[in-house]
């Protein structure tokens, strides 16, 4: 089997401003930063994973880009190795029509067949055209618009095995209790949650995965996946709170919770997805108001906070008849405006006396963010507006 390079190493050179491939290599090749596998660490260390047929080796081009060479002829072929399986192929145009010629060579295997069509034996083909070898000159050029597009699209490989990877490990958490697991927790996502929190991973893959497992098949998953929202909704974005919302319903409403305390303080997992809506929806957001609207009507108070911060006429208008009387300091936290605010306490009346009393005594009002004076005012409407 060829193992490497045959025409020795490539000279030094430095990358012009921009580029993002492989560094200098004084000492020998380094390939982490190529379309490989991130383990594969040099030539001779991928001749030996992918042997390759006499006539073929593997060299790197001006740019540091790892491809098998025809040595008889310098045709080169450019190269991924991915999920074990190393392929090159060969592009052949008859009369305007492509058909790329294929080479798979399994991690590990002597056993490397190559299609009829292949164009070059191993003993080399005298009429095969040579590819053209970079002059002194071209290790200071820039990389050509094909070199870009091979890098971009080997970057974009790497960074779906990446997401794969993440979401695979973010289920295992919510299933099983994964890697993030502490021994004093009592819920699987509470591990993923103290990740997202820690810092452990970065916090916007994370999210990306937790949406993806919004709609998991598996409840126990899709429940853990909810009862993070608190801390990944933001970023997931009120679009695919929607879309679940409106599209997976079935998934959701009257669908219990499993595993997960965090969602079981909630009616069902639609109202803990009401919530996260809620809280991130933008004024303005006509499809976020007809969802929260229509779960309001159906008597779901996850839909409040939403309505008194993004449809808050409608809201007050309809305060009477939606918003019980016991919810009143959540809904003033909601409320934007000393306007508003007051809008609202009158809606609600008139307050019969044991729910003026119950309202009027609640710890909550020292921890409403509004001055001492409109404090006093608002709590002045309920009792002046209530009845015995």
């Amino acid at each position: 089997m060829a193992s490497n390079n045959a025409k020795g190493p490539l000279p030094d050179f430095s990358a012009p401003p921009g580029w993002k491939g492989r560094r200098n290599v004084p000492d020998g090749p380094v390939l982490q930063d190529s379309t490989l596998d991130e383990e594969i660490a040099s030539l001779a260390e991928l001749a030996r994973l992918y042997p390759l047929p006499p006539g073929y080796g593997y060299v790197l081009t001006a740019w540091g880009q790892p491809v098998v060479e025809h040595h008889a002829t310098g045709t080169r072929f450019s190269i991924l190795a991915e999920e074990d399986i190393l392929v090159f192929e060969w592009k052949q145009t008859t009369g305007g029509d492509e058909v790329y010629h294929t080479v798979e060579i399994l991690r590990g295997s002597s056993d490397v067949s190559f299609p009829d069509a292949w164009p070059l034996s191993g003993a080399g083909d005298p009429d095969a055209v040579p590819a053209p070898q970079p002059s002194s000159a071209d290790w200071q050029s820039q990389p050509s618009s094909a070199d870009w597009l091979f890098q971009d699209q080997q970057e974009e490989r790497k960074r779906e095995r990446r997401r794969k990877n993440l979401l695979d490990r973010v289920r295992r958490q919510l299933r099983d209790g994964g890697e993030w697991t502490h021994r004093d927790d009592r819920c699987n996502y509470e591990g993923l949650v103290r990740a997202f929190r820690d810092g452990e991973e970065a916090a916007a893959e994370l999210a990306e995965a937790v949406s993806t497992l919004l709609t998991d098949e598996n409840r126990l998953v899709r429940s853990g996946a909810v009862a993070t929202l608190p801390y990944t909704g933001e970023l997931i974005g009120e679009d695919r709170l929607l879309d679940v919302l409106e599209e997976h319903r079935g998934l959701y409403h009257g669908v219990n919770a499993l595993g997960s305390k965090g969602a079981n303080y909630f009616k069902d997992l639609y109202s803990r997805v009401l919530c996260s809506l809620s809280d991130v929806a933008s004024p303005g957001n006509r499809r976020a108001v007809r969802i929260l609207r229509a779960a309001a009507e159906e008597g779901l108070q996850a839909a409040l906070s939403g309505l008194a911060r993004i449809d808050v006429d409608w809201f007050c208008q309809h305060a009477a008849r939606l918003v019980p009387r016991e919810n009143v300091l959540g809904m003033l936290h909601a409320l934007a405006t000393p306007v508003h605010r007051e809008r609202f306490v009158r809606a609600l009346a008139p307050w019969p006396a044991r729910e003026r009393d119950d309202a009027l005594s609640k710890r909550g009002w020292n921890f409403l963010p509004v001055g001492p004076e409109e404090k006093a005012r608002l709590r002045a409407i309920i009792r002046g507006n209530s009845v015995e």
